[in-house]
């Protein structure tokens, strides 16, 4: 269920797709990290401030940050599957000063 949300969801799939596990938005918690998956990451932060995820890609061997939204958010493209928290987040850790400054992105 949760592999085929990303394209259009509707509000029944979301529905069924909280039952399997997906967190729902007003869940989530500022500065805390997720585990879940898009198409560039498995580890993510969400930030209330603009209601998204932010998280590191590499492309092209640099690495970079980019946001992405919750399925409830984006119907039409890439949306991160968030299924829990992370303890433990390593190389994927976001400095909070960067983390902070994100919050000029909401354009992104």
């Amino acid at each position: 269920m949760l592999n085929k949300l990303t394209s259009k969801p509707t509000p029944e799939t979301l529905e069924a797709a909280y039952g399997c596990g997906l967190l729902r938005r007003d869940e989530l918690q500022h500065g805390v990290y997720y585990r879940g998956r898009c198409r560039n990451a498995s580890i993510a932060r969400w930030h209330a401030g603009i209601q998204r995820f932010v998280h590191w890609r590499t492309k092209f061997g640099e690495r970079y940050l980019e946001t992405i939204r919750h399925p409830a958010d984006e119907p039409e493209f890439d949306a991160f599957i968030v299924r829990g928290v992370v303890e433990d987040v390593g190389e994927a850790a976001i400095p909070d000063d960067i983390f902070n400054e994100s919050a000029s992105w909401r354009g992104r």
